[in-house]
């Protein structure tokens, strides 16, 4: 994990209001952390869409952005193989559509990203406990 962009990437959930979820998290858990506070700060995003508060819901998009460029900074593509390389593709790809998503105010983008997210982190959470590391 490239502990700088990973450090940053909690930092930014830290600042979202769940220190002590944060403190007391696995590195399992804290993927799972990380999971929920991209889909979050997205939720936020389209409430601010609505509400046509647009600094606030690029302040938001932009802290998911920097979540998953967290994720992404965890994946070992070596090890990882082919899934790693699949993720590090999908996380690439909802960054790009939140790139969209900010500058067309466009809550249908930013509903798909947070569609993908959930997916992953349904099939992170089943991870059997023996098989976490």
């Amino acid at each position: 994990m490239n502990m700088t962009a990973a450090t940053l990437a909690i930092d930014e959930y830290r600042s979202s209001g769940v220190l002590g979820n944060v403190e007391r998290s696995d590195a399992h858990g804290l993927v799972s952390l990380l999971f929920k506070g991209a889909i979050d700060h997205l939720l936020a995003a389209n409430g601010y869409i609505e509400r046509k508060q647009i600094q606030d819901k690029t302040v938001r998009i932009s802290k998911a952005i920097a979540i998953l460029d967290g994720l992404r900074s965890s994946l070992n593509i070596v090890e990882g193989g082919e899934i790693a390389q699949n993720l590090d593709d999908l996380y690439d790809y909802m960054q790009r559509q939140l790139v969209v998503a900010n500058a067309d105010n466009d809550s249908s983008i930013i509903d798909e990203v947070m569609g993908l997210l959930r997916e992953i982190q349904e099939a992170w959470n089943s991870i059997p406990n023996e098989a976490r590391r």
